[in-house]
């Protein structure tokens, strides 16, 4: 096990210009990053005879960093956002209320229902969020006033924008925390078998908490290709109107319903191998030849896939100035990419 602690100085960020000053963007020594990171293997042989052998090895890690000090103003970058006291590839922008301390003060709540989404929406007295199509509600509208006085207009059955305290304190902000691209923890597992001349290696590898903007999905909203928009075969109580995914979209801006949970455990690679008797060999090729061994390998990368993650792949990133950094394993931003690939291949090896 290993536990390290590093400090990160003159951190370089992409720091966003105004449009006079001729560029989108500079790169600048702009703060400190401090990380701490542990690390733990074990490797243990189960089985060791000379005709069977099975050693398995896994393995686990851990990080945690922190933006510690920032000597440029706090910034947008993409999805992202930047400030003193933050983590790094930390998501921001607009969340939808799912629940009463989410809406804003002195509004009945009695009012609203969450639905089959999660979403806290205005139904009115006497009404369920079910009663859309059957009670012809859908496309009304109806202005509350909250506690301060200001007048809230919300459309019936139509998620609400979550308000609360937003980075820079300002109460009623509409500019919340939505998620973070760095993962909880990494976990892989390998292992090694051996049966006389047979040698099986396969290896698990998974990623668990970190969170992954699926802008593709984002965009097929806009262009309503999305399949969340179709509501064939849906009985009428669960069928939702384009308005409703349009808000959802929030006209290109960072919405949280497409910060998703990109969990992930694949089979990473597989390989078999069978090595053939060395007098085996001999007495076929030997001869003629010259061969003194012979095998033959198939291996696999990229097998399966298991996730709830929506998009291709939830291994994806960019290392755009949208990744507010620079670097894909921050930028976690799935954009249209391919997934990666899966591999199969064979090798044979021949020793003379």
């Amino acid at each position: 096990a290993h536990f390290h602690v590093r400090r990160f100085e003159a951190e370089l960020l992409q720091q966003p210009l105004l449009s006079p000053a001729g560029f989108n963007s500079q790169w600048v020594n702009g703060g400190t990053i401090e990380s701490k990171t542990i690390e733990f293997y074990l490797e243990t042989a189960l089985v060791d005879r000379p005709d069977m052998g099975w050693t398995s090895r896994l393995n686990f890690d851990r990080t945690e960093q922190e933006i510690t000090e920032l000597n440029i103003p706090a910034y947008r970058t993409g999805y992202f956002y930047v400030r003193e006291g933050e983590v790094l590839g930390t998501y921001y922008g607009t969340v939808w209320a799912s629940d009463c301390s989410q809406l804003a003060p002195g509004i009945d709540c009695s009012l609203f229902q969450k639905n089959d989404l999660g979403h806290l929406v205005y139904v009115g007295a006497g009404n369920s969020w079910r009663d859309g199509l059957s009670k012809d509600l859908w496309g009304s509208n109806y202005e509350l006033t909250d506690s301060n006085g200001d007048i809230r207009q919300f459309g019936w059955g139509l998620p609400v924008r979550a308000l609360g305290t937003g980075p820079l304190g300002e109460e009623g902000s509409d500019f919340l925390y939505m998620g973070n691209s760095t993962p909880d923890f990494n976990l892989s597992w390998g292992n090694t078998f051996r049966w006389n001349n047979l040698s099986v290696y396969a290896l698990l590898d998974g990623e668990f908490g970190a969170d992954v903007y699926n802008q593709t999905r984002h965009y097929g909203y806009r262009d309503q290709t999305s399949g969340d928009q179709d509501m064939f075969g849906l009985p009428d109580e669960l069928k939702k109107p384009i308005p409703y995914h349009q808000l959802l979209y929030n006209v290109n801006a960072n919405s949280a319903w497409f910060v998703e949970d990109g969990t992930f455990m694949k089979l990473r690679e597989m390989s078999i191998r069978y090595q053939f008797d060395r007098d085996m060999v001999r007495s076929w090729f030997g001869g003629a030849m010259g061969m003194d061994g012979l095998s033959v390998n198939l291996i696999g990368r990229n097998l399966w896939t298991w996730t709830d993650y929506q998009g291709y792949d939830p291994e994806s990133g960019t290392s755009s100035q949208g990744s507010g950094g620079g670097s894909a394993a921050i930028g976690r931003v799935d954009n249209f990419g391919y997934p990666n690939y899966r591999t199969l291949s064979a090798s044979i090896e021949v020793v003379f």
